[in-house]
């Protein structure tokens, strides 16, 4: 095994010290993912660095999520394994080339798989802020996990507060509500 170390080069040697480091970060990202301790649905409402929320609203807010947190890790590890693996059939420059344009692939995939624009369609919420027919402005307090966001009408009427509302989709960050009975909210509770 001390053969096969000392026959690489410093890249291959540096490359595979990274690609490891980055793909044990990863592997301990997804199982807290899996572990329900990085929660998805919360992290579209959080202060969180890695928020995903401007993803759908501008081309520089997606890059900016594709490289936060998770997109470095992501980097680091395919970027690492890449360069690693081209560097023995190709020169140092283009290797590192390759492997860092692997990387940033990786990342947007991997953006574009784990955003969640709607992660919070058919949860019932709660009208905390009168969502007005006028300016169609207002906000919700979600059921399941108690945070606040900003809310839209789905039709033309306004809805007073203390409504309860199911959110049908997101629209710019923005959810987009449909008040229901206070029957029916049990059966969405149950449902989802």
């Amino acid at each position: 095994m001390n053969e096969i170390w000392l026959s690489y080069s410093l890249l291959q040697k540096i490359s595979f010290i990274l690609a490891i480091i980055g793909t044990f970060l990863f592997v301990i990202y997804l199982v807290l993912i899996w572990a329900g301790y990085y929660n998805l649905k919360r992290s579209y409402i959080s202060d969180d660095i890695d928020m995903p929320n401007e993803v759908n609203e501008t081309f520089v807010g997606f890059m900016l999520s594709a490289l936060a947190i998770r997109g470095s890790i992501i980097i680091l590890a395919f970027g690492g394994w890449a360069v690693f693996a081209f560097s023995f059939f190709m020169s140092t420059i283009l290797s590192i080339i390759f492997g860092i344009l692997v990387g940033i692939l990786a990342a947007v995939i991997a953006t574009f798989i784990l955003r969640r624009p709607v992660v919070h369609a058919g949860q019932t919420a709660i009208v905390s802020v009168k969502i007005s027919s006028k300016d169609k402005t207002g906000k919700i307090i979600l059921d399941e996990n108690g945070t606040e966001v900003d809310a839209l009408p789905e039709g033309f009427r306004s809805i007073k507060k203390g409504s309860p509302v199911v959110v049908t989709s997101y629209v710019n960050g923005k959810a987009i509500v449909k008040k229901i009975s206070k029957k029916s909210t049990k059966i969405y509770e149950y449902l989802h």
